[in-house]
């Protein structure tokens, strides 16, 4: 990758780093799929950015429960999150062409963790449920 022209950064713990992006994308993107808001909006809401800061207090928990060594605050990340300005998350653009959401994969397998772990995420488990009730009715909602 530097070869081609590319800024590569390595990791010794690349679990960490990849708990890292899952943090962000647990929290952001199912709130951008029901609400259809962008990154700009959320940020805008104190009440929403309550919900992503527990959110990301329990995937942090259950990374945690792992061995994941979390070396940024909720605050930080969020900062970073916000760095996106008014973008759409993928969540949101898969809502609005009617796609399959990537609900297990980003979501549900951060639930599955947590339960073996034995680790309570109320939040997330809430948020699951709303989102794969969302993604059940995405194709009613297009006329499929």
């Amino acid at each position: 990758m530097q070869a081609a022209g590319f800024e590569v950064q390595t990791s010794g713990r690349i679990r960490d780093e990849i708990w890292m992006k899952l943090i962000g994308n647990l929290s952001y993107n199912p709130i951008a799929a029901l609400t259809l808001a962008r990154m700009d909006d959320i940020h805008a809401n104190p009440a929403l950015l309550e919900l992503i800061g527990a959110m990301m207090r329990e995937s942090m928990q259950v990374a945690a429960a792992y061995g994941v060594r979390v070396r940024i605050s909720i605050e930080e990340r969020i900062g970073i999150a916000r760095l996106i300005g008014n973008a759409k998350t993928s969540m949101h653009q898969d809502v609005e062409r009617g796609r399959p959401l990537e609900i297990e994969a980003i979501v549900g397998s951060v639930t599955e963790l947590a339960a073996r772990a034995g680790v309570a995420t109320p939040m997330i488990d809430v948020l699951h449920a709303l989102l794969a009730e969302r993604a059940r009715h995405i194709g009613e909602a297009l006329g499929s």
